[in-house]
């Protein structure tokens, strides 16, 4: 009876690494290929309940046995997600030898502790260590996968260019050389052993808390690009302009001139037709967005133009003075909500509408977007879902209450059966 207890226990603790493995691509994964997923997972997880079932039942247990099976079960599980989630192949590698290593380091704890107290030398002592092992493992469950969340799942969705190339490798490095460290005795750990392999878990950290970081700082650089090229769209636009106004004031005389011909002619109607020419030539030209602010203007620009391609009525009013504000931070702000406002608006059939109202008074920045939409919402506990993510709080809603925390400002949302409205309001320094 312990035997099978032993088989089933530990078969959960392999249950809980292919866990680990998929939930990093669980934002890229479709329905088609979630269901192909869990299936193989669950025969995955039956083989190994009947392996582990035979191998206690038949032969003698040990601690190397045990891991050996796992690690045969986490290379076919990372096989499985490479045949079915295609195109990230660096990345399965990496979940690969950092959930082994973390895997690893966790199982030597009920190790050492079976060792000094029950010993491996009855089935009872395998029970104890493998229902330790999976206590262990539940316990780290959040943390290992809040570190796979800022590893590897962010870059899932972002054009990294060669920066996997040689990330991938660490794990796999670092997890050749801890088995060629491994003791050959089956049960043997020292509390040396311990502090070595605690140290090995703090290089996995450190080492995944500085590809957090690359992400961040690979995040702003897009950013800055895509800032940078609305700027010059807008840029272009106002140099366009410049010389459009050159032009007009250049050929402001000849106007008089043939102003004066007409009055001296006494001639009204021409000289009414000729004032209506003018106008539809001069004042009837699409007016440059001006908020006060120079990265503003031009990602109030980009979604005028975008408004125009996608026959959204858009309309911007007020000014905006971001004193203490970052301008990065004041565009991704600006530009997440004015981003989400649109893409409402791209489900609805006509009425697409989208407005932006900024004002700076009193040490305030406020900033009301609204936009029309169909009026579907999946909520739950106050969080928003995304309809591009599974049951999920959008990345740009995220991003923005980020923002308003960094500056210690509110975002509020409110909706109803055809209006959205976020209102943002930002501490300044006047």
């Amino acid at each position: 009876m312990m035997k099978v207890a032993i088989a089933i226990v530990e078969s959960f603790c392999l249950l809980i690494g292919i866990i680990l493995r998929y939930l990093p691509f669980r934002d890229i994964v479709v329905k088609k290929q979630k269901r192909a997923l869990f299936i193989t997972y669950f025969i995955i997880f039956l083989i190994n309940i009947i392996f582990l079932l035979y191998i206690s039942l038949t032969k003698e247990v040990s601690r190397n046995l045990i891991k050996n099976i796992g690690v045969v079960t986490a290379l076919v599980n990372v096989l499985v997600n490479i045949i079915i989630i295609k195109k990230h192949f660096k990345e399965h590698l990496f979940t690969l030898g950092l959930v082994i290593i973390f895997n690893y380091l966790l199982t030597t704890i009920p190790t050492y502790i079976v060792q000094h107290t029950i010993g491996f030398e009855s089935t009872k002592g395998y029970l104890f260590f493998a229902i330790y092992n999976f206590i262990f493992l539940i316990a780290a469950f959040i943390p290992i996968k809040e570190i796979m969340d800022k590893t590897v799942r962010p870059f899932l969705n972002i054009n990294v260019g060669k920066y996997w190339n040689t990330i991938w490798f660490i794990p796999i490095a670092l997890l050749t050389a801890l088995l060629f460290m491994m003791p050959h005795e089956d049960h043997i750990e020292t509390i040396e052993h311990l502090l070595g392999h605690g140290m090995l878990a703090v290089v996995m950290v450190l080492i995944c808390f500085s590809i957090s970081k690359d992400y961040n700082s690979i995040k702003e650089k897009q950013k800055m690009g895509e800032h940078i090229n609305k700027s010059k769209v807008y840029y272009s636009g106002l140099k366009t302009r410049m010389e459009e106004i050159r032009k007009n004031n250049h050929d402001l005389k000849h106007l008089l001139i043939s102003i004066r011909h007409y009055v001296d002619t006494d001639d009204k109607t021409g000289l009414s037709n000729f004032c209506d020419s003018v106008e539809q030539s001069f004042f009837n030209k699409e007016a440059l967005p001006y908020t006060g602010n120079a990265s503003v203007d031009g990602i109030v620009y980009h979604y005028t133009q975008l408004a125009k391609n996608q026959n959204i009525e858009f309309t911007y009013t007020g000014g905006i003075k971001n004193n203490g504000i970052g301008d990065m931070d004041l565009c991704v702000l600006l530009g997440n909500a004015l981003d989400n406002a649109f893409t409402a608006c791209s489900t609805l059939s006509s009425s697409k509408r989208v407005s932006l109202i900024a004002q700076s008074e009193e040490n305030v920045l406020s900033i009301v977007i609204q936009n029309t939409f169909d009026g579907k919402m999946e909520i739950e506990k106050g969080v928003i879902y995304s309809r591009k993510r599974d049951k999920e709080e959008g990345v740009g809603l995220k991003s923005m209450r980020e923002i308003c925390e960094k500056y210690c400002g509110t975002i509020e949302i409110k909706w109803n059966e055809d209006k959205f409205t976020v209102l943002i309001m930002l501490p300044i320094n006047q």
